[in-house]
């Protein structure tokens, strides 16, 4: 009789006592060892030994059925019951693993309880003593359950063969115990287990191995790893339970207070799930699977794993295991070795044909694989790519670098094969080039993986690097450049182009650089004498240009001290200031010359210079009632050192003023400082406001001794918050109204000077406050209230206006008739762009006689007239230019050139309307008023559509194409503006202006709302899984439809998702029931039913029919917009067998079996204006719509 088992554990002697590692005990009557602590057990001859397969009953249990007894306390003991190895019950088989009766009456039959199994086992065979007080049970065997007072039986014994107690008794204890599949402890468990005792345990976190993985090596110990929740201590860790479960989830082996890890070793393959945790199995447990494999051969390849190897070298190939390092079966000096070529000139030659190993050469580039035969089975490589190395890319420590500074190139690690040997690095050259071709002739005599140079030159060079000829794919380009002041200007200390000053005041200087960051240069103030000779006044040393490159000249403002220099200085005395390298070897461009071009001018009179209200620091002419304001009063060269203040306000009625005295509300003495300033606080009292009924209420200050100078200045209040222009207050002063932008907190605040000075760098501060002011103005009304559209907006003006906000005055028109006939030039490639207008590209006689030549200037005015005349346009191109002159008359103006009478005609409603400025009979007033410039900009933002197409999308090329043709390489120009400017000044990426397109919808078709919020949840999820199938078929069910929604033919539910969306709808007008709609998933419905009704043009919203060419079948959606090329873009059911959007024309596929029918709306709803499509629903990518959604974009053009 052999004893034979599955699993076993391997013992960990640090969690057993040494009396647990002992080999088996004989057992028989003749030599057993009493034990005193047991009860003497009466035997009959003909007991049978309880074993795997067994089944017992508990009088206590809600289901009196048997339950399987578990054999878990060994792995070691088994009988061979009619040729199967079966494990030996015994009374260490007594926890819930080995017996589960499910739910327990006790202690209310009426509400049965989880079983809680502690089991006492008695009338067992003493006889048959295992290690650890363990003893086998027999057929005569019982329990009780300490834990609820069960009574247990065994009513089936397991056996097949009757093999009791006589016949065990008599066997050869020796051959009791065979090798089995888990290792060689005889019982496993503890001894707290024997004890029936579980100490508390650390919470487990993690199961994890210390090599191979999820795949484990057969006959190899393999050890698993229990991490844990917090810091438990040593004695938590040991009282770690572990539980080995077969694939199908039944208990192998249950270890008890194992401690952190477990080691194992499987005899057999297969997929088994070890479990650990601290003290039950209902104590955060966790279980991982693992698949036991015997270690076989993967593949061939090199020693390295690499593919790509060097020509004319042996390069060595072996058998990959696996799990490498461990035994394969098998003599692997028997494998026979093959080399196939695949492409290429070289050959490969096999050096070694059989043995362990083989080793391949190769006399030029190719490509070959590796065959191995072993064992009988074949084996082969990946691809094999042997190259002659070379050098993949050169890499710079900076792409941007001054004149006499070190930059540093290298090639190390950037080889085709790495690493590089020493014969190849030392064959490394470098060759550097200008940008017009010509050598540096240095580079010639550098070498090696890393090289450094210092450029005396400005300009941008690309440096090579090569081992056997350079390759212009091989190369980085670098800039080099010359520090230079490029903006220069002198300032209030607190901000704003200042062009006077008076003694004592405090003046700042702004330099701007290129190319000069971190450079330490040194300022120097002084004054031009009368021959215009700079004279130095002051040097101050040792400042450092930061990253923004501008000068950080805080606390150093100048200050023209009228002690000092009264005597030497007179009115009108300009002064300067110039930078110098603190380093001699650095030469800035404009620093040695006296700076700004406009010089600060000497005012020596008395003066009141300015009256400002300020809000938040920042200078305003419109405020609310309740706001804290400062009043700031700026002086010059005054004697005295106090200032009488006035605040008044202007008290008017029906718009007229003198009627009545306006009223003082303050009066107070202040003392101004050393810089001749007063700033003190004012408040708008919410009190005044009530007294007075006028809409705009006027506040003025006056210095009372200074009145006849005439200095004040006017602040308008709105009464109750509401300004008189209709809600859309000005700069920074209350919050817009219009277009709801969700819970995104930038969509609707007023842009500021300071965003707009980032993205227009060198504009003069005066022109940026006008900017913000009128774009703040009609940010709401014109539905430019998104961050999307700001950033879109300010990357095309950057462009087309440059840093310097420049209002253009015109287009420029001065083209030599060559341009005009060939196109202009282009520098940088060498070719030449198309033709401005191809009305001269024909007409050649005209563009010799108006273009510019060597004999005559350009006729700009009849360029442009015959240009842009419609006569001479194609009907695509026309721009409403119907009458003489109208060419030049409309010519590209504004911010964004406004060009053609067409729409100056459509900025003329906005003019009109909002400025009373009538732009058709004075054009160029676009060009010289900023406001009216960025008003028509904001204009053509919108009729043209370019608010869809800037809101969601970071691509800024189809708002470019939406403003005008590409010159040169303007459109990426804006790009880079977006990407690297407005996109980061407006935070585009943090907008949320996706839940405002959803929320936005709600007052057009209702149901649209539900559709939509249906369509995000879904995110794309097939009907064939949850929670789209669910979805389905709930649909189906509501129209009356039980079949699948996987059923193509019977389950279609595009028209069922759609009827359900307005089954949710309330029509106010009919008691908030829903919309009319039909309880049907027919397709078709709305053709022949009256709760539906045709409609001629569609809305958004409507439901779009496409009807079979059979007449029974179809397809539905609802209506979201259109794209570019017209086709309609629906949001429906089972389109992909999902909720998405997708796109359809005439007919639903190329088969054209489902052409378009009709649209048709609910009976009882009522178009608005809003239901309509605008400009706002065409969409140019459906699948950025999709995914703007959540929809997952996977399609297959299937509607149903």
């Amino acid at each position: 009789m052999n004893w034979n088992i599955d699993p076993e554990i391997t013992a960990d002697e640090s969690n057993l006592k040494d009396e647990e590692l002992t080999g088996v005990e004989e057992v028989s009557a003749h030599n057993k060892a009493e034990k005193e602590d047991k009860p003497i057990q009466n035997k009959e001859l003909n007991e049978l030994l309880i074993c795997q397969g067994a089944k017992c009953t508990c009088d206590k249990a809600a289901d009196p059925s048997p339950k399987p007894l578990h054999i878990l306390s060994h792995n070691k003991y088994i009988i061979n019951d009619n040729g199967e190895n079966k494990l030996v019950a015994t009374t260490l088989e007594n926890k819930l693993f080995n017996l589960n009766f499910g739910q327990c009456k006790v202690p209310d039959p009426g509400k049965p309880v989880p079983c809680t199994a502690r089991l006492q086992w008695k009338d067992y065979d003493e006889k048959i003593a295992l290690p650890n007080g363990a003893y086998a049970l027999t057929n005569r065997s019982s329990a009780i359950c300490t834990a609820k007072g069960g009574n247990i039986k065994i009513v089936q014994h397991g056996q097949q063969a009757d093999i009791n107690q006589q016949v065990l008794e008599n066997a050869n204890p020796g051959s009791w115990a065979a090798d089995g599949p888990l290792i060689t402890e005889e019982l496993i468990h503890t001894e707290q287990e024997a004890k029936n005792e579980d100490e508390d345990g650390a919470t487990v976190k993690s199961i994890s191995v210390l090599s191979y993985g999820t795949e484990q090596p057969l006959n190899s110990p393999v050890t698993f790893r229990a991490s844990f929740t917090g810091k438990p201590t040593d004695a938590e860790k040991q009282a770690v339970n572990w539980v080995i479960y077969n694939e199908n989830g039944v208990p192998m082996q249950l270890r008890s207070d194992a401690g952190e890890t477990l080691t194992l070793t499987f005899k057999k393959t297969g997929t088994y799930l070890v479990e650990a945790y601290g003290k039950t199995a209902g104590d955060k447990k966790v279980t991982k699977a693992y698949t036991i494999k015997e270690n076989q051969i993967e593949t061939v390849t090199t020693t390295d794993g690499r593919t790509k190897v060097r020509i004319q070298e042996a390069v060595e190939f072996r058998l990959k295991s696996l799990f490498p390092g461990l035994a394969v079966p098998g003599d692997m000096n028997t494998i026979s070795w093959e080399v196939n070529k695949i492409s290429g000139k070289g050959s490969p030659t096999l050096l070694i044909p059989n043995g362990n190993l083989t080793r391949i050469i190769c006399d030029e580039e190719c490509n070959y694989v590796v065959s191995a035969l072993f064992n009988g089975v074949p084996k082969q490589s990946e691809l094999i790519k042997a190259v002659k190395n070379a050098i993949t890319s050169v890499s710079a420590s900076t792409a941007s670098t001054r004149i006499k500074e070190k930059i540093t190139f290298s090639v190390k690690d950037q080889f085709k094969i790495l690493p590089a040997l020493p014969h190849e690095i030392a064959a490394i050259k470098w060759v550097c080039k200008d940008n017009k071709g010509n050598c540096v002739a240095t580079f010639n005599s550098k070498s090696g993986e890393i090289i450094s140079h210092h450029f005396e030159e400005p300009g941008e060079y690309t440096v090579q690097a090569y081992l056997a000829q350079p390759n212009n794919k091989i190369a980085v380009k670098v800039v080099v450049a010359q520090p230079e002041v490029v903006l220069a200007q002198w300032e209030y200390p607190e901000g704003g182009k200042k062009t006077k000053t008076g003694w004592e005041e405090a003046n700042h200087a702004y330099i701007k650089f290129r190319a000069a960051e971190g450079l330490v240069v040194n300022l120097e103030y002084g004054y031009l004498d009368d021959t215009g000779k700079a004279v130095p006044i002051h040097v101050i040393n040792g400042f450092k240009t930061p990253p923004s490159q501008v000068l950080n000249t805080d606390g150093y403002d100048f200050i023209p001290h009228a002690e000092k220099y009264r005597k030497h200085l007179k009115a009108g005395t300009a002064f300067y200031f110039k930078v110098h390298a603190a380093d001699k070897k650095y030469e800035i461009l404009n620093g040695n010359i006296p700076q700004p071009l406009q010089k600060l001018q000497l005012v020596t009179r008395e003066e009141i210079v300015s009256i400002e209200f300020l809000l938040d620091g920042k200078p305003v002419i419109q405020a609310t009632y309740g706001s804290k304001m400062k009043c700031r009063i700026r002086t010059r060269n005054l004697s005295a050192k106090t200032v009488n203040v006035k605040i008044y306000r202007k008290e008017s009625r029906l718009g007229l003023d003198h009627l009545r005295k306006d009223t003082l509300l303050h009066h107070k003495k202040y003392t101004l400082n050393q810089h001749g300033i007063v700033e003190f606080d004012f408040i708008l009292s919410k009190s005044w406001e009530k007294s007075y009924s006028e809409k705009l209420h006027h506040f003025y200050a006056e210095i009372a001794e200074m009145e006849f100078l005439g200095i004040s200045n006017t602040l308008v209040a709105f009464k109750n918050d509401v300004p008189a222009n209709g809600g859309k207050a000005l700069v920074g002063i209350v919050r817009q109204e219009g277009q709801h932008s969700g819970d995104c907190p930038r969509c609707n605040a007023a842009i500021t000077t300071a965003e707009l000075k980032k993205i227009f760098e060198d504009a003069d501060d005066h022109t940026l406050k006008l900017v913000a002011e009128t774009y703040n103005k009609y940010i709401a009304e014109l539905g430019m209230n998104t961050c999307w559209v700001k950033a879109h907006f300010f990357a095309q003006i950057r462009v087309e206006s440059s840093t310097k906000l420049h209002v253009k005055t015109g287009e420029n028109m001065n083209y030599s008739a060559d341009t005009l006939i060939n196109g202009n030039l282009n520098k940088k490639t060498g070719k030449r762009d198309n033709p401005p207008f191809s009305y001269f590209a024909k007409h050649h006689e005209d563009a010799y006689k108006y273009g510019r030549t060597k004999d005559h200037a350009a006729n700009e005015q009849m360029i442009a007239n015959l240009a842009y005349a419609d006569k001479n346009r194609g009907i695509n191109n026309r721009v409403g230019n119907t009458q003489e002159g109208d060419g030049w008359k409309f010519r590209g103006k504004g911010l964004i050139q406004l060009t053609g009478r067409e729409n100056y005609a459509k900025a003329n409603t906005y003019t009109l309307k909002y400025e009373k400025i009538d732009i058709l009979k004075d054009p160029d007033i676009v060009a010289k008023d900023i406001r009216i410039a960025v008003l028509t900009s904001m204009a053509f933002f919108k009729w043209n559509g370019l608010i869809a197409k800037s809101n969601g999308f970071p691509e800024n090329k189809p708002v470019s194409q939406g403003v005008g043709n590409e010159v040169g390489n303007s459109h990426t120009l804006k790009q880079n503006a977006f990407n690297e400017y407005t996109s980061k000044i407006f935070r585009v990426k943090a907008c949320d202006w996706k839940s405002i397109e959803i929320t936005i919808t709600g007052k057009r078709a209702p149901w649209m709302e539900i559709a939509l919020n249906e369509a995000k949840a879904m995110k794309g999820c097939p009907e064939s899984e949850d929670p789209m199938y669910s979805k389905a078929k709930q649909y189906l069910e509501y129209c009356g439809n039980f079949y699948e929604p996987t059923n193509g033919e019977k389950g279609p539910w595009c028209a069922a998702f759609m009827n359900w969306c307005i089954s949710k709808t309330k029509n106010p007008k009919n008691y908030n029931k829903p919309y009319s709609h039909s309880n049907s998933a027919g397709s078709l419905t709305p053709i022949g039913s009256s709760k539906y009704k045709k409609i001629a043009e569609p809305i958004y919203g409507c439901f779009v029919v496409y009807r079979h060419s059979n007449g029974k079948n179809g397809h539905t959606g609802l209506l979201y917009g259109k794209n570019k090329n017209g086709k309609y873009i629906l949001l429906g059911g089972n389109q992909n067998d999902s909720i998405r959007f997708s796109e359809y024309g005439e007919y639903t596929s190329k088969s054209k079996q489902k052409k378009l029918y009709g649209f048709y709306i609910p009976t009882d709803y009522t178009i608005n204006e809003i239901d309509k499509l605008t400009d706002n629903d065409l969409y140019r990518d459906i699948n950025k719509l999709n995914k703007k959604f959540g929809i997952n974009n996977k399609q297959n053009g299937k509607t149903n």
